[in-house]
């Protein structure tokens, strides 16, 4: 049981203080503590009379803790136990984890034990920035309650969160029973969406198969040449058609299922292949150095993992370093209807979104969008069927300060903050305006027929407002290249004006013109 006392221990390592300034102490108690380091707390709670089990994956930690039951591992080596415990202790360890093995971590303890003591730091603790897991207390105390009845107080430190209680009897045995179904709900999915429980295997795409996405891989090689990156690693590996023409320009790393890397090695030998398990992410390992010169790239991959909160949480990772992202996956919406409610007709997918639901997801799980949009489902098609997000690292050189640091869809920011920030104005391309005329009439006389778009052009202020809405309607109605003449014509006047850049970057991309695109991009980031 948990007691509170005044404790007097010394301070042998600094996790003892939640211990020692909060008077805690566990007495009588089979206790198995996970991410034990060098096994201080681990002597401190068997000096008050438990029965302590310790685990730590670090070989010189381990090789220092001095009580006699210690196990050498970690997530790993939770589903080998068969001992019951009364506790599982966790101090300063699930926040280094992807989110992904805290969560296996509570599933284990459900399992293996009746209670737990919890402590970790959150996203407003010291130490966040250091942290794999940044969550608020509020998400914390709703997953650890998943399994047990937790009582959350807060820590000896801001941000710093203890979380203590027994385990939910009927909830651990009706999450067993349940498995592997998620909840819809948990992935951003409209309710009653259902997901695919055991996909197959996605096949590599190679020489003469069909292009599919086929404007991901060249947005991603614009981006990287506008700020100067010489690397793109590829998250996944089954377009390995797409990355044979890019091998004379960039030095190519690849992340994926067996096959894909096998198949993307025999392709281009001269890239660096590294098979990983997409359900079970850690690239916490990645070189830092290697990182901050590269462009990440994720396509067609997301829709055929189980759980893909390893994946995201692996991505952001990722992007602590990398200055970008660009993610894709098959849009349901377009691509099957909006009633469309699961599984995929594609074997290999788990579950699909729409670009909304995707970018509302990204930006749940604390990513920070440059830019969301459709593109081509293949090189046969003209379908725009494609969603298409690039995540940005606003704090990389490349990008600090720059108007593609701000999620872009959100509401648009006064022009002059674009300003402030383009010192060089005459760095930014110059943007064609056309038969600005022709492009006006045919958007006016489209939002005659749309309602919605009728009452905003009613409801405009001035000749710029209504430019601006028609610009808007064209590029929703799916019109990028009259979108991308009204988007001229806004920054022939106002280079400063930060929604139309976003609008000239969108319009372009969605026209096929990456270079175009990525100039437009690369100027602003290069004007700082």
């Amino acid at each position: 049981m948990i007691q509170q006392i005044s404790a007097t221990h010394l301070l042998a390592d600094e996790r003892l203080a939640v211990f020692q300034q909060m008077g805690i102490v566990l007495e009588g108690e089979r206790i198995l503590e996970f991410g034990a380091r060098e096994g201080a707390l681990a002597a401190l709670m068997a000096s008050q009379g438990n029965a302590v089990t310790a685990i730590e994956a670090g070989r010189s930690e381990f090789e220092r803790i001095a009580i006699p039951s210690k196990i050498h591992g970690g997530v790993k080596a939770l589903p080998g136990l068969t001992d019951k415990f009364d506790r599982l202790v966790a101090v300063d360890a699930l926040q280094y984890l992807p989110e992904a093995d805290v969560r296996r971590v509570l599933a284990e303890a459900a399992r293996l034990a009746g209670g737990v003591l919890i402590v970790v730091a959150t996203d407003e603790h010291a130490t966040a920035a250091r942290c794999t897991t940044r969550r608020p207390a509020s998400w914390w105390t709703e997953l650890v309650a998943e399994h047990f009845d937790v009582q959350a107080i807060p820590g000896i430190e801001p941000g710093q969160l203890v979380l203590a209680g027994d385990r939910r009897v009927a909830k651990a045995a009706s999450a067993v029973a349940s498995a592997p179904a998620q909840r819809a709900d948990d992935f951003g999915l409209p309710s009653g969406y259902a997901a695919r429980a055991t996909p197959a295997v996605p096949t590599p795409i190679t020489d003469g198969a069909v292009a599919w996405q086929p404007d991901v891989y060249p947005t991603a090689a614009n981006i990287a040449r506008s700020l100067e990156c010489d690397t793109l690693i590829d998250i996944g590996c089954d377009q390995v058609n797409q990355l044979k023409p890019l091998q004379s320009e960039f030095r190519l790393i690849g992340l994926g299922r067996g096959a894909s890397t096998t198949a993307a090695a025999r392709a281009v030998p001269s890239g660096i292949w590294l098979e990983v398990d997409p359900e079970n992410l850690d690239l916490s390992e990645m070189p830092a150095d290697v990182l901050a010169r590269s462009v990440v790239v994720c396509s067609e991959m997301i829709q055929t993992v189980v759980d893909p909160r390893s994946l995201l949480a692996a991505l952001r990772h990722l992007l602590r370093h990398a200055p970008a992202l660009v993610l894709s996956t098959p849009d349901r919406e377009r691509t099957y209807g909006k009633q469309h409610k699961g599984p995929p007709p594609n074997q290999s997918h788990v579950r699909q979104w729409s670009l909304a639901e995707l970018r509302a997801l990204l930006e749940r799980e604390g990513f920070v969008l440059a830019s969301s949009t459709h593109t081509r489902s293949n090189v046969r098609s003209k379908d725009m069927s494609t969603a298409m997000i690039v995540a940005i690292n606003p704090e990389h050189p490349a990008m600090r300060g720059s108007e593609f640091a701000r999620r872009a869809d959100e509401a648009p920011a006064p022009a002059k903050k674009i300003s402030q920030v383009a010192a060089k104005p005459q760095a930014l391309p110059e943007l064609v305006i056309g038969d600005l005329q022709s492009a006006a009439a045919a958007a006016s006389s489209e939002a005659a027929a749309h309602p919605q778009w009728h009452e905003r052009l009613g409801k405009a202020r001035d000749d710029r407002e209504t430019l601006r809405t028609l610009a808007r309607m064209s590029l929703a109605l799916g019109h990028p290249d009259r979108a991308m003449e009204l988007y001229g014509a806004l920054l022939s006047t106002d280079d400063g004006d930060s929604d139309a850049l976003e609008g000239a970057v969108l319009s372009r991309m969605r026209c096929g013109q990456h270079d175009e695109a990525a100039r437009i991009l690369g100027s602003v980031t290069r004007a700082n």
